[in-house]
């Protein structure tokens, strides 16, 4: 891996050692220092950087994770764990536990998954669900690595990785693909250029007219739909003050349920399927929902909405285009190598979910996700990096680098049981399993699309 190749990387990872730092007078490290600035003043802003998870990365010998899968049969059948895609990479995707006595509090966020959501992604009633306790020696190099993979950066890595695999496509296909990704582009061409433009200069924008372009845009521009979820999310998650959600702020986490529960809520297709190039429900629908729910003890419609609003417009800039450049954008040709010069991120992020459903999906698809995961394994074990996590926001999404050169770890079947209100796991015995440095296969995963189950098993 050169020096280019890791540089690549690097900006796909937040650094929260670095968190609060201004790193250079670039004007996009400028953009993302007054954002980050205006995280850190929101009324839970401080949990981004003091929260049980930092300080376990920090100083412990030993970190606990649940993992809640679906087919532990399967699982202690083939005597492996296999990582997954998703915003993870190729992560082995787990949650923390933090040791009680001889017991694990499980974090909200695994509590969730386990006690709801994972329900909602099976098919029988009777599917057994069961966390699993994995216990992973921290060496002193990975100790207080702080480092999170931001999957919204992740645009030119699909990029580069589609160039480099390319020819895996035939003549006809690639030329198919581009008519597909130059057709996105087109239409979503308007609402780039308005969001560009507000800013750059600073224009004041009518939020009720803008929210409703963005969600009509999400069907050309799907990557949308996740930045519209995430600017959503950390809402919530910065300013949410319920007792319950505070009970958790005391433990120094961000608490879940209550974005997930609305999530589910006004998208139900999310149920069939966790994808979120769909999500685009109404704003209304949205605020309505938090109106009525009690996620805040004092909900301020406007201060919500103008919050969204302006996380959008800083995603959109600083995850879809090549920079923060003004575009003279009557010059802008629809061909894939003059749009690449200004939106290659974007264009990106655009094939990464266009393969999803190309041809000879998912052949194909695989293979692109392969590379991607040896790639990011490759730059986590240069940094020493074995606990990767959820880099947008430390909410628990935590995951195990199944590449790592001195990975040490026992793996454990648990009992959930709950006191005062808490979930926590009961370790039981120690399996025979070991981590493996591969890709399930899709069709295995808890989030799968069970809309086409049957013929992604085929």
């Amino acid at each position: 891996m050169n020096n280019s190749d890791l540089n690549d990387w690097a900006k796909t990872h937040v650094f929260y050692n670095l968190y609060d730092h201004l790193s250079s007078r670039h004007r996009f490290d400028v953009e993302e220092y007054k954002h980050k600035q205006k995280q850190l003043g929101t009324p839970n802003g401080h949990i981004l950087l003091k929260n049980n998870f930092f300080d376990s990365l920090k100083g412990e010998k030993k970190m606990y994770l649940a993992h809640t899968t679906s087919n532990l049969k399967k699982v202690i059948e083939s005597k492996a764990l296999y990582s997954s895609a998703g915003c993870l990479v190729g992560s082995i995707y787990c949650s923390q536990l933090t040791k009680e006595a001889n017991n694990f509090r499980m974090h909200n966020l695994s509590s969730y998954i386990h006690n709801n959501e994972v329900q909602k992604f099976t098919d029988e009633k009777s599917t057994s669900v069961d966390t699993l306790i994995i216990e992973v020696n921290m060496d002193k190099d990975s100790n207080n690595n702080l480092i999170g993979v931001d999957y919204l950066r992740l645009g030119d890595i699909h990029f580069s990785i589609y160039k480099h695999l390319e020819y895996l496509l035939s003549c006809n296909e690639r030329a198919e693909l581009s008519n597909i990704l130059t057709n996105h582009i087109r239409n979503g061409f308007g609402f780039l250029s308005r969001c560009r433009n507000i800013f750059n200069h600073h224009i004041s924008v009518d939020n009720d007219k803008f929210l409703a372009e963005f969600t009509e845009n999400i069907k050309s521009l799907p990557i949308l739909g996740y930045i519209y979820f995430e600017s959503i999310v950390e809402y919530i998650l910065l300013f949410q003050d319920s007792p319950r959600a505070s009970q958790f702020h005391d433990l120094k986490e961000f608490y879940n349920p209550s974005y997930k529960d609305l999530i589910f809520s006004v998208w139900p297709k999310l149920s069939k399927s966790y994808s979120l190039n769909t999500f685009q429900p109404k704003f209304s629908v949205v605020t309505n929902y938090l109106k009525t729910h009690h996620v805040f003890n004092k909900f301020s419609e406007n201060e919500f909405k103008d919050y969204v609003v302006q996380k959008i417009l800083y995603l959109v800039n600083t995850r879809l285009f090549n920079d923060l450049d003004d575009i003279m954008w009557k010059e802008v040709r629809m061909d894939m190598d003059n749009l690449s010069e200004h939106f290659r991120p974007l264009i990106g992020h655009l094939i990464h979910r266009e393969l999803r459903n190309f041809g000879r999906y998912p052949n194909f698809y695989h293979y692109f996700d392969e590379v991607k995961a040896l790639r990011i394994w490759n730059y986590w074990n240069h940094m020493n990096l074995s606990i990767p996590f959820n880099g947008i926001i430390p909410k628990g999404e935590i995951g195990i680098n199944p590449a790592y050169t001195n990975l040490k770890y026992k793996v454990y079947s648990s009992n959930l049981t709950t006191k005062d209100n808490l979930s926590y796991l009961v370790p039981d015995k120690q399996l025979d399993i070991s981590i493996v440095p591969k890709l399930v296969d899709l069709k295995f995963t808890l989030m799968r699309d069970r809309e086409n189950k049957s013929s992604s098993a085929k």
